[in-house]
């Protein structure tokens, strides 16, 4: 019985430990996107059209669609917006494709 309560304690403490770990992110430590390779300077990001980084606030609605209105506008041989309806609110549905302009032409 001893022995089973030293292996559950022991269990606990590494637990413990290792989950520590898995908090200890730097707060500096942010997944920036642009940095991954190349992109246009003239395709607005999104931080420049909200004001604030994405994640930092909640972005509504009419702000998200503002954005990619301004993406596609800016690449529109890369980005192509189609209307697919109505929600229950009565706001447009888009159904939004990215990809190179040879897959966007088929």
């Amino acid at each position: 019985m001893i022995q089973t309560g030293r292996s559950i304690l022991r269990l606990f403490f590494v637990v413990v430990i290792f989950s520590s770990f898995a908090f200890a992110q730097n707060a500096d430590s942010r997944f920036d996107f642009y940095t991954r390779g190349p992109y246009r300077e003239n395709v607005p990001r999104p931080q420049t059209l909200l004001r604030y980084d994405v994640g930092d606030f909640h972005t509504n609605y009419s702000q998200m669609e503002r954005v990619l209105e301004r993406v596609a506008a800016a690449a529109p041989e890369r980005v192509r917006v189609t209307d697919i309806g109505e929600t229950n609110e009565h706001r447009m549905m888009h159904l939004v494709a990215v990809s190179a302009p040879q897959y966007l032409q088929r």
